[in-house]
């Protein structure tokens, strides 16, 4: 029983010990690894990681300071490219300016030059009128000359010229008339008489301004135009305006040949319905008129009855009676318009003179009687 009483206290004891010494031990084992042992190698190895470190942020370094000057490189560019930019702007606004300036002095000149040829114009302008105006003084002084000799003044437009282109137109004497009509077409046309009423129309034409209007009427049985077309009583005609080329008119006058009796009424209705009216009539005639238009013959004072088959016969006192009833159209419808007459030569019709110079004196106008040859003469 005392053996198993003192086994028990000193077991206990003896475990508490041993793990204090086992620790301990533990201790020194681990200072033992812990703390390298040969100071020398670890001194090396200490150095050489030093230097690879160093080495590392002098290759970090070096890569930065290159990187740092390519990009100096690269902003000295950029300078240099807006520098040159900046200049090339500066030069380019510089030759705009100049350009600019150039242009504005054009401009300046190019006026001043306009100014210079506007007023040179003007001048030219009024040099030329006064050129055109002291020519046209001379030409009407010249054409009031004319008109003292000849007797007539021609207006420069609105002038109407009435040829009478009958039979009688041929001569003067009845007795030659009558062998003239016999005669081919050649001998009538060279006839004194009928020479001078075409040429008295050309001469009339000629005076007409360039331009102006006028109409020509030959009239004997029928009324025609220059042309030669028949024109009515009742129908409206215009006027033709005057060409600088005046031969187609006096060609056309020059082939117009005299025949038949003498309507004068039937002329003086289609002047009547011409618009605007005539500023002048110019009447180129040899006597009084035998065929009373659309009237009745038989109606008319101290004129016979025309009988079927046979040709009445016109006495002088008839052929006045004729010459008033056409005269009532002027009394009517052309009262304003002056009436010259130029009455040719024929022998026996007394009362022509009398009765022309009454109509012209009444309207404003004048008759004359010219010579054989006359205008030419």
């Amino acid at each position: 029983m005392s053996s198993q009483y003192n086994r028990g206290s000193g077991v206990s004891f003896g475990l508490s010990f041993l793990d204090v010494l086992c620790c301990g031990l533990g201790a020194a084992v681990l200072l033992l690894l812990i703390v390298k042992h040969g100071p020398a190698e670890s001194s090396v190895d200490g150095e050489g990681y030093l230097i690879q470190q160093i080495t590392r942020i002098q290759d970090q370094l070096a890569a930065r300071t290159r990187e740092l000057d390519n990009l100096a490189i690269a902003v000295t560019e950029s300078e240099y490219k807006i520098a040159e930019k900046i200049a090339q702007k500066q030069a380019g606004s510089a030759i705009q300016s100049a350009q600019m300036t150039y242009y504005l002095d054009l401009i300046k000149q190019l006026n001043a030059e306009r100014q210079s040829l506007k007023s040179a114009r003007s001048q030219l302008f009024a040099a030329q009128a006064k050129k055109l105006e002291d020519e046209a003084e001379a030409k009407k002084a010249s054409e009031v000359i004319d008109s003292q000799l000849t007797g007539l003044l021609i207006k420069d437009t609105g002038v109407v010229i009435l040829l009478d282109a009958s039979a009688s137109m041929l001569s003067r004497s009845i007795v030659e008339i009558i062998r003239l009509r016999a005669s081919n077409q050649h001998i009538q046309q060279n006839a004194k008489k009928w020479v001078t009423a075409r040429e008295s129309a050309k001469w009339v034409y000629k005076k007409i301004s360039d331009g102006g209007n006028y109409q020509i009427f030959l009239f004997n049985d029928e009324v025609r135009d220059i042309h030669g077309r028949v024109v009515n009583t009742t129908s409206g005609v215009s006027w033709q305006n005057k060409s600088a080329n005046v031969l187609p008119v006096t060609d056309a006058i020059d082939k117009a040949m005299p025949r038949g009796a003498t309507d004068l009424k039937s002329v003086l209705q289609v002047v009547a319905r011409m618009k605007p009216e005539p500023r002048q009539v110019v009447l180129i005639t040899d006597g009084l008129p035998t065929l009373p238009g659309t009237s009745s013959l038989g109606r008319l004072r101290d004129c016979p009855s025309k009988k079927r088959g046979v040709t009445p016969i016109v006495s002088p006192v008839c052929r006045l009676s004729v010459y008033l009833n056409a005269i009532k159209v002027v009394e009517k419808d052309l009262v304003d318009v002056p009436f010259d007459v130029i009455l040719l030569p024929l022998d026996g019709d007394s009362n022509a003179v009398y009765a022309y110079w009454l109509l012209s004196s009444l309207s404003g106008g004048r008759l004359i009687s010219p010579a054989e040859g006359w205008p030419n003469a």
